[in-house]
């Protein structure tokens, strides 16, 4: 298992009942190639769109477009096939990358959602 992914982890559950609402994201394809950033950035759209409300949508606009520039200038798609954003404004920013399929998921909670990334690292230590 991926050391960098665990500490990761780690330091997103000092998170948990934050102050301040977290925007939790997760792209994906379970396609046999890697998606192409056109794809990601339209699957942020459709899940913004479809999962936060108008006030959510203004609360987090600054967060949605450091994710689509991420996507649009930082995204290496090399052997990856989900991305997950972890945003709260001035206070959270972190992106992780896994070589295998995660659902799709658009959240905003105070604390960031992990369960399916602590579950799939529970499934790789057996």
């Amino acid at each position: 298992m991926d050391a960098g992914l665990e500490l990761a982890v780690r330091n997103l559950e000092k998170f948990q009942n934050s102050r301040f609402p977290i925007l939790t994201i997760y792209l994906s394809s379970n396609s046999k190639e890697a998606p192409s950033s056109k794809f990601l950035l339209s699957q942020l759209h459709s899940l913004i769109h479809k999962n936060l409300s108008r006030e959510e949508q203004k609360i987090f606009k600054k967060d949605i477009e450091k994710i689509e520039k991420y996507l649009t200038s930082q995204y290496d798609k090399r052997g990856k096939h989900a991305l997950v954003f972890f945003s709260s404004g001035g206070n959270l920013w972190e992106v992780l990358d896994f070589d295998y399929y995660l659902p799709v998921l658009c959240l905003v909670s105070y604390s960031p959602y992990l369960n399916q990334i602590n579950e799939t690292l529970s499934w790789s230590k057996i």
